[in-house]
């Protein structure tokens, strides 16, 4: 694999809720021995995929101009669950670590964030996360039905990321590099940030939520597909399945690449 701007690396297919408009079936709660075969999937699989990332993880946001630090994001499903969080998801914190050692690389996780905990946040940045990214504010998550309820979850979250010293930013660096700071960032799925009218996939498309038509173009999106042969080059980014599988964005295509 050549160098990319961004990894989005889907750790588990562990999801404790069922959303109506998720665009992938298997982020769902997962219970007995089929919850502990998705679990052991993602402790076994992930420390050799990581292997197999990119010696350097670094792009370019224009031809010629300076190299800027690449981000691997890791996401679910909900990488905060008991069965993920500490088999899987800290091993692979530390293990992306020590590969970009000398390449800093920033590490962003991606969570519905009604698991998070001061304790757990706390836990993330000494795992060395740069950006907790939490994408569950919208009225598709049980409970958040109501902007009041979505409000109260931000506020609380808030909180917890401003006692830890962090601020609210983006999931890149402005900079190019990594500073000092840490950052928070909150999103969902409305209609004007992340998927928009929704991927017609999934549960979305079986529950026929999506507004889209032929019209949309959703490759043409960060997300979608655009840049991603762009190696090197801002936009360039694949995403990657607990199994191994890659593909040239989040929302897939019929086979890995």
């Amino acid at each position: 694999m050549g160098t990319v701007e961004s990894i989005y690396f889907v750790l588990t297919w562990l999801c404790h809720r069922t959303c109506p408009h998720c665009y992938e079936d298997r982020f769902r709660p997962h219970y007995g021995a089929d919850r502990d075969r998705m679990a052991g999937l993602s402790r076994d699989n992930a420390p050799r995929i990581i292997a197999n990332f990119p010696e350097r993880l670094r792009f370019r946001q224009a031809a010629g101009g300076p190299e800027r630090a690449g981000t691997v994001i890791l996401a679910g499903g909900e990488v905060l669950l008991d069965a993920v969080r500490e088999p899987a998801l800290y091993p692979a914190l530390d293990q992306l670590r020590q590969r970009y050692a000398g390449g800093g690389v920033q590490l962003v996780v991606q969570t519905t964030g009604d698991l998070l905990t001061e304790r757990i946040a706390n836990e993330l940045l000494e795992h060395g996360v740069r950006v907790i990214s939490v994408s569950g504010i919208d009225h598709h998550h049980a409970g958040l039905e109501e902007p009041s309820a979505q409000a109260a979850l931000r506020d609380k979250l808030t909180t917890i990321f401003e006692k830890l010293g962090m601020t609210y930013g983006g999931t890149r660096e402005a900079d190019g590099e990594l500073a000092a700071r840490t950052r928070y960032h909150f999103f969902g799925a409305t209609p004007d940030m992340w998927i928009g009218k929704l991927w017609p996939r999934g549960r979305a498309w079986m529950k026929d939520l999506s507004t889209a038509d032929m019209t949309e173009n959703f490759c043409a999106r960060w997300s979608g597909g655009q840049n991603f042969l762009r190696t090197g080059e801002e936009g360039a980014e694949v995403s990657i399945d607990p199994d191994g599988n890659v593909y040239p964005c989040c929302l897939k295509t019929r086979l890995p690449g």
